[in-house]
């Protein structure tokens, strides 16, 4: 039998390093997608730091949530440095210029082949990024509430909260990259199962 990703994560916690090149090897392409459509060729190097985090991290894993969780808490707090160090070199000069997040977006690891998916992908990386990492876990990485919370580092309750405050800012980004239309209204009656399609759409 394959050891779950939980089995494995213990055995690693216990200095199993192999049980680590298997969860590293796992995980390495979902890692890679959560940072590739928002950081685009920064992306490889923040799956990297991401994973040796992973392993740099394990003495101090108090034991909450699942090693996914554990994982994308971390993928997170790089995201957020990485904004964070972005903004400071460059977006301090532009800070009246209009806001463009779908120039910013590079998409090779999801290739949006449908109308419905571009629409859904463009005002997707419209809303913040609480809203839109929340929804990024649930959707395409398929963590429960409680491991979005420890990820996240909020109650699950905010998560809840968050995951349909999300849903509705998306839909009001939709309205407005779109208008009105037939890709519009497939998207909008079924934007759970569009969601989840761009994390399943096929790579060049």
């Amino acid at each position: 039998m394959v050891p779950n990703d939980d089995e494995l994560f213990a055995a690693w916690r216990a200095g199993d390093t192999r049980a680590g090149d298997v969860l590293v090897r796992r995980h390495y392409q979902s890692v890679l997608r959560f940072f590739e459509y928002r950081t685009g060729q920064a992306a490889e190097d923040l799956a990297q730091r991401t994973l040796a985090g992973c392993a740099e991290g394990l003495a101090r894993f108090r034991g909450e949530g699942t090693f996914r969780a554990y994982l994308f808490g971390i993928a997170r707090n790089q995201l957020l440095n990485f904004q964070r160090a972005r903004m400071t070199a460059d977006d301090l000069s532009r800070l009246d210029a209009p806001e463009q997040p779908w120039a910013r977006t590079w998409l090779s690891t999801i290739v949006a082949r449908r109308d419905e998916q571009r629409l859904l992908l463009q005002a997707l990386v419209a809303i913040p990024e609480v809203l839109q990492t929340a929804l990024v876990l649930f959707y395409w990485e398929g963590l429960k509430a409680r491991d979005i919370a420890v990820a996240l580092e909020c109650p699950t309750s905010t998560v809840t909260t968050r995951l349909a405050r999300a849903r509705e800012v998306l839909r009001e980004k939709v309205d407005e990259f779109s208008g009105s239309g037939s890709a519009r209204d497939r998207l909008v009656s079924d934007i759970d199962a569009w969601l989840r399609s761009l994390a399943a759409a096929p790579s060049d």
